[in-house]
């Protein structure tokens, strides 16, 4: 897909299967991120060293490009929402120029390295059931 599809079809929510771009670093650990219709998701981080870990998640819709994501409703934590702007972009990777979703800083409003805590860029990889 290309920057303008991309906009359009997540421009409120990002339901859906999401990699790290090919090239980053998916040889050596990847990460991905799964957003379902009902606001719950997963991230399953995969690693050389650790093997694999899966983390859930809750998200939900804030406004345009930008949904809150928490972890901690999860526990018996008191919830706290993380506040989560993203937008698409080019990027250069090992394979060449994809296009990525990655994450706008708070104070800048640019888009910063990724998306996430690893700041990994992301490929869109398809629909989730």
């Amino acid at each position: 897909m290309n920057i303008e599809d991309l906009r359009e079809k997540f421009k409120y929510d990002l339901i859906g299967k999401w990699t790290s771009c090919e090239g980053t670093f998916i040889n050596v650990m990847n990460e991905q991120w799964v957003f379902f219709l009902d606001g719950s998701g997963v991230t399953i981080s995969n690693s050389v060293m650790s093997g694999e870990e899966k983390e859930e998640f809750h998200w939900r819709k804030k406004g345009l490009f930008c949904i809150e994501i928490t972890y901690s409703e999860l526990d018996d934590n008191p919830t706290i929402w993380i506040e989560t702007k993203y937008d698409f972009c080019k990027i250069q990777t090992k394979c060449g120029i994809v296009t990525a979703l990655v994450q706008l800083d708070r104070d800048t409003g640019k888009p910063r390295s990724g998306f996430g805590l690893m700041e990994v860029p992301l490929s869109y990889d398809g629909e989730v059931d």
